[in-house]
């Protein structure tokens, strides 16, 4: 019975060092949010001072991508979305307790500012429908369509 234990420890030992040796360190700081564009394998990942980064292949390696805000210090990437493989939003926090909202159709090759900034408290989900659809849930909800960002 005892020899039985044994193997069974070795055996999760082994398999634990398996398993966990399939993860790589990135050496990339602080890093907010990370999401693979829908139906593709593309992933995006921000964080501080306007960090965007974008793999094409899964996530094995990640390219920087142009972002209006970065190197500002005041500005934080929060979220990140893509409905589809083009189409994507970033919602960034200023220290002034402010919310934007970016977009990009070209697979962040280039973004767009949405709205003047719009005061809030605390944010919690960028969740987008579909490419013109999304919703913001903070203190107060905010809804968007083609042309901006509505409160409801």
């Amino acid at each position: 019975m005892m020899k039985k234990i044994y193997a069974y420890c070795i055996v999760l030992v082994i398999n634990t060092g398996l398993v966990f040796s399939q993860w790589a360190y990135l050496d990339r700081p602080q890093l907010n949010d990370v999401c693979f564009a829908k139906g593709s394998n593309t992933a995006y990942a921000v964080g501080k001072v306007g960090l965007v980064l974008k793999s094409t292949n899964g996530g094995s390696s990640w390219t920087e991508l142009p972002f209006p805000t970065r190197g500002n210090g005041d500005v934080e990437l929060k979220k990140v979305v893509f409905p589809s493989p083009l189409t994507g939003y970033v919602l960034a926090f200023t220290n002034w307790n402010y919310i934007e909202i970016y977009k990009t159709t070209n697979g962040g090759n280039t973004w767009t500012k949405l709205q003047k900034e719009f005061h809030t408290g605390d944010y919690f989900a960028l969740y987008m429908v579909s490419n013109d659809t999304g919703f913001i849930v903070c203190n107060t909800t905010y809804y968007s369509e083609e042309k901006g960002i509505y409160r409801t």
